[in-house]
């Protein structure tokens, strides 16, 4: 199983999962009937919501390192979420949805994790994707 990726940028580093939202159908409601008698008119797929859910995760030799590591690889991704950045985003299933929109990148609560020598922070966190045009 792959890891989320948005515009080839890898949305988690562990634990990842694609959730996905329903196509919503585009339709019309107008006033005067249409050439074949219809007051609606049906225009095919809306966008989709999406949605991949995980854990970043950095190592660092210090528990304030870690931390700066993973808030570092955070800003990063959070970035993408610009409202302008329209890109591919793979699924955790490796399938291809075209023409999405990042519209935002959350995070939940820091973890560090003493490890032997070393320090390893986790962040969960959370991106929102529209794709615009199915």
């Amino acid at each position: 199983m792959a890891e989320p990726m948005f515009d080839g940028v890898i949305l988690t580093t562990d634990a990842g999962r694609t959730i996905l939202g329903c196509r919503r159908s585009r339709a019309y409601v107008e006033t005067m009937p249409g050439v074949n008698g219809a007051y609606v008119q049906a225009c095919g797929y809306g966008p989709r919501p999406l949605a991949a859910e995980g854990l970043l995760a950095a190592q660092g030799s210090t528990a304030a390192s870690a931390r700066g590591a993973v808030m570092e690889l955070f800003r990063q991704r959070e970035r993408l979420a610009d409202g302008s950045t329209l890109a591919t985003f793979a699924g955790t299933d490796g399938h291809l949805y075209a023409n999405c929109l990042l519209q935002r990148y959350a995070h939940g609560p820091l973890r560090i994790a003493r490890g032997g020598g070393t320090f390893t922070a986790y962040l969960p966190v959370r991106a929102d994707l529209l794709q615009v045009t199915p």
